[in-house]
């Protein structure tokens, strides 16, 4: 069983999360069932006192975000009193390897117009700084509303579309690989995401069940409640991967159908054929060195 800690911000609620971690590890052990602990979070409050708690639950993966370097972290990623927080996330990052020697750290950069030209640095920062043996850093593409004196702008990405995003991607990996930070050979989404996952669900501490995080919290998408016998189990549709069968698209394997979520919040998922033959070409051009 993997169990992700995910929020809001899991480490703010400590003791709830290390009590229903003690009991759900209770009910593997009766049943001989091996657990594995992972988390997602900021990073800020992930101190060496957290850690050694979460150690006795196989805890093996953290995704942290840090959004560039400092003065770009420290831009956009503060305290509710205004405080900077990269210098702290850091430290706590040193004391996460140093305290455990098993433990994967995955850095999530969210990339946009005003941080992209700063990557290269912040990859050898993070070389330097905790190197590349169990740390792995990922560039992502989000959304999120742009609301400033010029303009307001619901789901517009901060200045960078996802057009310009998928064309710096593949430099991206590039100066990964060249401080020996892993990168994929290829460019795919994560399509068999929890929502396809028959056996995989989102707890809300309500105890409302939902099948993607995009969801949480929108009574519509309830697939039903942790006390109930039986809930709705999985999005996986048949019907959709014929369909991309009949056109003989070879990015099945890399899409399986796409994102259940589109642009306007509904359950179809627009098609990412484009968008994968684009990136792939410059990926794996960028691997043979031949632009």
């Amino acid at each position: 069983m993997s169990l992700d800690l995910f929020g809001g911000e899991p480490t703010l609620e400590w003791e709830y999360v290390v009590d229903v971690l003690s009991k759900i590890k209770q009910i593997c052990d009766m049943n001989k069932v091996f657990l594995f602990t992972t988390i997602t979070s900021n990073g800020y409050l992930l101190d060496e006192h957290k850690v050694l708690d979460l150690l006795p639950f196989n805890f093996t993966y953290a995704q942290i975000t840090l959004d560039g370097t400092k003065p770009f972290h420290d831009l956009k990623r503060i305290t509710k009193d205004k405080q900077p927080t990269f210098d702290v996330i850091i430290n706590n990052l040193h004391t996460l390897l140093r305290v455990s020697d098993d433990v994967q750290i995955g850095i999530r950069v969210n990339c946009d117009d005003e941080n992209i030209t700063s990557i290269p640095l912040f990859v050898e920062y993070i070389f330097n700084e905790l190197g590349n043996k169990r740390v792995s850093i990922m560039y992502c593409y989000a959304k999120y509303e742009v609301d400033n004196d010029e303009r307001s702008i619901p789901g517009e990405y901060n200045g960078m579309t996802e057009s310009d995003f998928i064309n710096e991607l593949p430099s991206l990996y590039n100066e990964s690989k060249k401080f020996g930070f892993f990168t994929p050979d290829y460019y795919h989404i994560n399509g068999l995401c929890v929502a396809k996952s028959k056996h995989s669900i989102i707890l809300h501490p309500s105890g409302y069940v939902y099948k993607c995080p995009a969801h949480i919290g929108k009574k519509e998408y309830q697939v039903g409640n942790i006390f109930e016998t039986k809930f709705f189990d999985n999005f996986f549709d048949e019907k959709k991967y014929k369909g991309c069968m009949l056109k003989k698209c070879i990015f099945i394997p890399l899409c399986h159908t796409g994102c259940i979520i589109s642009h306007n919040n509904t359950l179809e998922a627009p098609c990412k054929k484009n968008m994968l033959e684009k990136i792939n070409k410059m990926h794996i051009s960028g691997n043979l060195r031949i632009i």
